[in-house]
């Protein structure tokens, strides 16, 4: 029996956007530019569960914690999405100056469709937690970005 998935071997990344909201109402959403990479774990918390008469230790998972996404991004000082202003219309605030105002904005992570049609996509609420810049000889600017997520009700796919 093949242990490989009916829908496909795998899935490239080309195609992710991610995008975060604008205040306005209604949101509006604009794609974060010039992404490098995408990075999120979720875990749980775990208690120990493990009662006197046991020979092996229990755990309990109970509160989820659906992490801190971190991507960087080929950083580009006055490009909308990256820098240190306010929203424009339906142009989001720039990641920098989300972290700085600590503003709570929607995000949404859109990932390829997969061979059959299919886009899924996670929808959370978070803040921008920091923002970090690299730079080297013969390289490029990467900024480093960590959201926290802070929402009661996130959809994942």
């Amino acid at each position: 029996m093949p242990s490989t998935s009916a829908i496909a071997a795998s899935l490239p990344i080309t195609g992710l956007t991610l995008s975060i909201g604008t205040a306005g109402s209604p949101d509006s959403l604009s794609i974060v530019a010039n992404q490098e990479e995408y990075n999120q774990a979720m875990k749980s918390t775990v208690v120990m569960v493990t009662n006197v008469g046991d020979q092996f230790v229990r755990r309990q998972p109970t509160i989820v914690d659906p992490g801190e996404p971190t991507f960087k991004v080929f950083w580009i000082p006055e490009e909308v999405s990256h820098r240190n202003s306010a929203d424009a219309g339906t142009v989001t605030a720039g990641l920098r100056y989300l972290m700085i105002k600590r503003l709570l904005r929607q995000v949404v992570v859109n990932y390829p469709s997969d061979p059959n049609g299919n886009a899924p996509s996670d929808s959370f609420e978070a803040f921008v937690t920091s923002f970090g810049l690299t730079g080297k000889v013969a390289g490029v600017f990467e900024a480093q970005v960590t959201m926290g997520i802070s929402d009661q009700a996130p959809s994942f796919c």
